[in-house]
């Protein structure tokens, strides 16, 4: 902010100058500004955070961060040990009028509920139990419902990430199928519940797959045997396939979409992205189709069963880690919630969680940082720095069952990882946290 008040007088000519042309030639310039501001317990601040202030092309916006609410403590609100919230929190409205919030883990599924989001609490019957088969033929593994939407309330559709680590291969882990197993190959999978999200079940294999990877299965896919460091203890494949979905929300031509992380070609140079998929029919599990960079013609195939399978391309401008999209009335726009390492206004790069707007989900605007955060990868492994990880925004007034449109004031929900260590038990002491966030057009 100080080096932008430091060229105010240069800025305001350059303004002029541009508006005078404009007027020339029958067309105005505008200069749009974009503020972060913090309010602390005690008092209001009135600085800005320098990293997050820059200029954009499409928005004029100041966003206002109010205080931390803890919403799950895993201290005090777990049902188990492995009971924490390991995904993307969601919301749905379902027919009894309660606030259902997605916000478990693997291999069983647990939910929060309440009358309101300020009354939510662990709800210990698991929603879902996850296959755990041993084959990744079957697509039915460590399971996760990531992501969900409702009509009526009763019926609930839901999308799983589906985990499939090794536990035969010799360099993986041998009968291990969590996530310590380092092999891992993933799949996006749907379920549904009937009963208003208590319990959710899936078809038969593989009809239950939305998003199959693009190749089968295999270890050691893309480790060179001839490199001098191989070791067949510890040599293994990259992680491959489609990962966590993005909520569904309701986009153009009334079509339901999601945005899926895609990590989808193990052989080359480590390639990830964001990829766009869409169905008009939630229910049908073969539906959804993702945009091939011409149309929503491309078609998930099953890698074991068809010799050619299409590989998802990438949407350009909003990173590798998308978690939520919904449209936003009070901007007429869809707003973007990631996070990761992106550039600010100065271009200097910056850990956090960060805010984008698109009018037609291809273009992007540039990131706003929200706030700063700490990731397990360098140069983001700072442990001054909180770590929070899996962001997603929640309007809690939004008329939406599926909470997929929001206004003016909304909720940035994360998980915050309170330990650093590897310890599997550590590695669980994690808490649901929430900050509200007033949204002004300037």
């Amino acid at each position: 902010m100080s080096q932008l008040k430091g060229w105010n007088f240069t800025l305001n000519m350059v303004f002029i100058s541009f508006l005078i042309m404009g007027l020339l030639v029958g067309t105005t310039y505008f200069l749009t500004r974009h503020e972060v501001k913090e309010i602390n317990q005690n008092e209001t601040s009135n600085e800005t955070l320098n990293e997050s202030e820059r200029v954009f092309d499409i928005l004029d916006l100041e966003v206002t961060l109010g205080n931390e609410e803890i919403v799950f403590d895993w201290t005090n609100d777990r049902c188990i040990d492995h009971d924490a919230p390991d995904t993307t929190a969601r919301a749905f409205r379902n027919f009894k009028n309660e606030i259902v919030l997605v916000s478990g883990n693997s291999p069983d599924g647990h939910f929060m509920v309440g009358n309101d989001f300020d009354s939510l609490e662990r709800n210990c019957d698991p929603v879902i139990y996850s296959g755990d088969e041993v084959d990744a033929e079957s697509f039915d593994n460590r399971e996760w419902i990531t992501s969900t939407y409702t009509f009526d309330g009763k019926t609930i559709y839901a999308l799983v990430h589906n985990e499939y680590h090794d536990p035969i291969a010799i360099n993986c882990l041998p009968r291990d199928t969590s996530s310590r197993n380092q092999c891992w190959y993933n799949s996006i999978s749907s379920a549904e519940s009937t009963d208003g999200g208590y319990n959710f079940l899936q078809e038969e294999t593989p009809n239950h797959v939305i998003a199959f990877p693009p190749f089968e299965c295999d270890p050691y896919f893309g480790v060179d045997f001839d490199d001098s460091r191989f070791n067949e203890t510890t040599s293994r494949a990259r992680p491959y396939g489609y990962f966590s979905p993005a909520n569904i929300f309701k986009g153009p031509e009334d079509y339901y979409y999601s945005f899926i992380r895609a990590i989808p070609d193990p052989r080359g140079p480590p390639s990830q992205g964001m990829c766009l998929m869409r169905t008009k029919n939630l229910g049908e599990s073969d539906s959804w189709r993702f945009w091939d960079e011409t149309s929503f013609q491309g078609k998930f195939l099953n890698p074991y069963t068809n010799e050619e399978v299409p590989i998802c391309p990438f949407i350009d401008g909003v990173g590798t880690n998308l978690r939520s999209v919904n449209y936003n009335s009070y901007l007429g726009k869809y707003i973007g919630i990631t996070s990761g390492r992106m550039s600010n206004a100065d271009d200097k790069s910056v850990c956090g969680t960060w805010l984008l707007v698109s009018d037609d989900l291809f273009e992007w605007s540039k990131p706003l940082l929200l706030k700063e955060s700490a990731f397990k990868y360098s140069p983001c492994d700072d442990e001054s720095i909180s770590m929070d990880v899996y962001p997603t925004i929640i309007d809690h007034t939004s008329q939406s069952r599926s909470f997929d449109v929001s206004g003016q004031d909304i909720n940035l929900y994360f998980v915050r990882q309170n330990r650093w260590t590897n310890n599997s038990l550590d590695h669980m002491d994690r808490d649901l946290v929430r900050i509200p966030i007033h949204l002004k057009k300037i």
